[in-house]
């Protein structure tokens, strides 16, 4: 025997799935607030960095050439290096040393959203060069970049973990040399 019906009329279980909600939201609406005051803070506190004027990802193919899209790779990569410079470890261990003298974990969000931003608009030109070109030595070349800035991304969020939970051993690490950028 199957359960008894609890709703006879669509109004009837429109009104119940409304009650629901209701308590639902009453219920968790102090945490859904919260969530949102932090999100809001972090968005605040973080640098969106925009480096080259490029509409949010283009549908219309045709429009743009390989070339333009490789360009555009090129254009990002000398960004990212003028960043980075020297190189992509010696970018982290400089930001190891500021956040060691500050212990500002802010200062290491904001590189973590800076790095963030170049991989975002590097994803795009290579779902594009895909789109375009297919597999090839362009699409492979974009993402030789994109797993360079996926590794910087990696050490700064290692070294921003380490420090969330235990600072002693993210200098015990550093001091080993067991760091990602490190080895």
């Amino acid at each position: 025997m199957g359960r008894p019906q609890l709703h006879y009329t669509p109004e009837e279980k429109q009104a119940a799935n409304r009650a629901k909600s209701k308590r639902h939201y009453e219920r968790y609406k102090l945490f859904t607030h919260k969530g949102t005051q932090v999100r809001r803070i972090r968005a605040k506190n973080t640098v969106q960095v925009l480096l080259l004027p490029f509409p949010e990802h283009t549908t219309n193919f045709t429009s743009q050439s390989i070339s333009y899209w490789c360009k555009r790779v090129a254009a990002i990569q000398d960004k990212l290096r003028q960043c980075t410079a020297p190189s992509s470890n010696a970018y982290v261990a400089g930001l190891y040393d500021k956040f060691m003298k500050t212990a500002d974990e802010a200062l290491i969000d904001r590189a973590v959203a800076k790095v963030q931003s170049f991989r975002k608009q590097l994803l795009d030109c290579e779902h594009n060069i895909l789109q375009l070109a297919g597999v090839g030595k362009a699409l492979d070349a974009v993402h030789e970049i994109v797993c360079e800035v996926g590794m910087i991304i990696k050490c700064l969020e290692e070294i921003l973990c380490l420090a969330m939970t235990d600072i002693s051993e993210l200098v015990n690490m550093h001091e080993q040399k067991q760091l990602l950028y490190q080895i």
